[in-house]
């Protein structure tokens, strides 16, 4: 990914994603962790099927408010909010029966980590599919080495199935 301005374009080409793993649960839990990624993988995919709970991403355990986002209402046409900054954790959008998929993209250390999520329509048409549905920021000076996926309440049911995929540098 050498010279890439924006992190993120460039990440959907299938030959450079290589498959890291893939969780599936048997019995409620609050997150999905995965940890000790090798450094070499600086972008990831995360395909998440979550039953019952709206998922939100936290990086290398930090529970600081290092965390900035933005969503697009689902008509495309509005702002949810404004950017919300000093966040603990990113919450994804809502995704309904729908998986949704995760582009996150840390090009370097002392970069920013770039965040999209992209809401995967398998459900009734007219649903939001806005590739730019959601943005978030992770403002840290490390690696990503550790993605924990997050209930923001309750617990992920059984069956929520979370594939980590990454591109080495």
């Amino acid at each position: 990914m050498p010279g890439l301005t924006n992190p993120i374009v460039g990440l959907s080409s299938p030959h450079a994603w290589q498959h890291i793993i893939t969780t599936s649960l048997t019995a409620a839990a609050a997150s999905v962790c995965f940890q000790r990624i090798a450094p070499q993988f600086r972008a990831f995919r995360l395909s998440i099927d979550a039953r019952g709970v709206r998922p939100a991403l936290r990086f290398n355990d930090d529970v600081g408010a290092n965390y900035a986002q933005r969503q697009v209402a689902p008509n495309r046409s509005t702002v949810v909010g404004s950017r919300r900054t000093g966040q603990p954790w990113l919450v994804l959008p809502e995704s309904g029966p729908d998986s949704l998929t995760v582009l996150i993209a840390k090009p370097g250390a002392r970069s920013l980590a770039q965040v999209v999520a992209v809401v995967v329509a398998e459900g009734p048409m007219g649903r939001s599919t806005c590739p730019d549905e959601f943005t978030g920021e992770w403002d840290s000076d490390t690696l990503i080495h550790r993605i924990d996926v997050l209930a923001t309440a309750g617990d992920f049911g059984p069956g929520t199935s979370v594939r980590l995929e990454g591109i080495r540098v």
